[in-house]
């Protein structure tokens, strides 16, 4: 979380191309800081990630515990964070926006691809960021109490 914070911090100081990549950055470490949460819960619950496929999800890891007779209070407050959402929606538009379109060069052919994002802000990767740390912070303040 911290290097998307530093991203965040230098967007006043470049130009608008080098802002977007900044932001799309930001994303990308704020979503990789997301997935080691996830694997940090499952570590805590003595859950092998080993056993679900290379590109996981929350659902996939309740799943395993559930299979294991196990049940996350984590899991199941982060699945009613609406940040999680935001966070899934912005890392699958940058995503879309570092692949090319697989299809044959013609004149009557556009690629286009859908998407409910039509932009990565600032405002919005921010508020991702304090709610992710709120969350997160909390989260591992009442593991430690019990």
């Amino acid at each position: 979380m911290a290097a998307a914070e530093q991203q965040l911090a230098l967007l006043d100081k470049v130009d608008d191309k080098m802002q977007q990549g900044l932001l799309e950055a930001a994303v990308a470490h704020l979503y990789q800081a997301y997935r080691c949460y996830l694997a940090e819960v499952s570590t805590a619950y003595h859950v092998e990630l080993s056993s679900l496929p290379a590109y996981w999800s929350m659902l996939e890891l309740e799943k395993l515990l559930a299979s294991q007779g196990l049940h996350s209070g984590e899991l199941t407050e982060l699945e009613s964070q609406p940040w999680i959402k935001t966070l899934e929606e912005l890392h699958r538009y940058s995503q879309r926006l570092s692949q090319k379109a697989d299809v044959k060069p013609s004149a009557s052919v556009i690629a286009l691809q859908s998407s409910t994002v039509k932009a990565i802000s600032a405002s919005t990767v921010n508020s991702v960021l304090q709610d992710m740390r709120q969350v997160i912070a909390r989260q591992r303040t009442d593991a430690q109490e019990c």
